[in-house]
């Protein structure tokens, strides 16, 4: 792998504007940080595959929950939550300074917030406070208050509508993206670079199925105005293992998240901030 560096290397910047040193640091940091984050996911995902069954549940919290049950966890614990509050950390200061463009500060704030709550949460369970029973882990109560609006089932239909197409596009967006805009792949060898290009394009694919697979069963649970057919994404899975080849499918799931893993050290490492 190539190492070396020019030495007129552009400042670090984010979406076009200067980030200050800290935010470049925590940027890297929390981008391997999501790396762990996948990897734990990869693994939860193969167990249901394997055994039609998670030993948490397959989602951000469950892998939390997953590492906190391990020898060392409370440690490592502690050091994801470091990292996951830098992700936030750099994808709040995209959303309020450094992206360019309406969608992709609304992008970055959205995962900002998102990684800001897995950070509560992890801190949440080095402190030996319960997790609540949010929407990761069973999202059946509050479909069930929201089909209950007026106007309810329109919206839950929107929003399963919504994540399927965002899963679709990520899954478009992974075939064509430009990794050269985003990251320093000429500091790496040719062979290295296709494999870059490689594992971020399954990890996009594995994250635009899951996400296809939430919102068609959200879509289902307001066409038919049952509550209990929305399912959280290790419910998704577990009723997936039972069709025919979905076994296969999620081995395909895991592998497309192992790789997404795996891609965010290289991210980390070559992001130009």
């Amino acid at each position: 792998m190539t190492t070396a560096l020019t030495t007129d290397r552009p400042a670090h910047r984010v979406e076009g504007q200067a980030a200050p040193a800290w935010v470049v640091k925590a940027g890297r940091v929390g981008i391997v940080s999501r790396g762990i984050i996948y990897l734990l996911l990869a693994y939860l995902s193969f167990d249901i595959a394997r055994h039609g069954r998670a030993p948490s549940q397959t989602s951000s919290t469950g892998a939390l929950q997953e590492l906190e049950a391990r020898t060392g966890g409370k440690f490592l614990l502690v050091l994801l939550a470091v990292g996951l509050g830098c992700y936030a950390g750099w994808r709040l200061f995209n959303a309020a300074a450094g992206a360019s463009g309406a969608s992709k500060r609304l992008s970055s704030l959205v995962v900002g917030l998102i990684y800001a709550g897995l950070c509560v949460q992890a801190v949440k369970l080095v402190a030996d406070h319960p997790m609540s029973s949010g929407a990761s882990g069973n999202p059946e109560p509050w479909i069930a208050k929201a089909l209950r609006w007026s106007g309810g089932t329109v919206a839950v239909e929107v929003t399963g509508a919504a994540l399927v197409g965002a899963g679709v596009g990520l899954g478009v967006w992974s075939l064509f993206r430009r990794y050269e805009k985003d990251l320093a792949l000429e500091r790496l060898e040719r062979g290295w670079q296709t494999a870059v290009k490689v594992l971020g394009g399954l990890g996009d694919l594995a994250r635009g199925a899951l996400l296809a697979l939430v919102g068609i069963y959200l879509v289902e649970a307001a066409a038919i105005s049952n509550p209990a057919q929305a399912k959280s994404v290790d419910q998704g899975l577990r009723s997936l293992v039972h069709h025919p080849y979905g076994a296969l499918a999620i081995y395909c799931i895991t592998l497309g998240l192992l790789a997404f893993g795996i891609f965010s050290f290289f991210d980390a490492r070559l992001r130009r901030l």
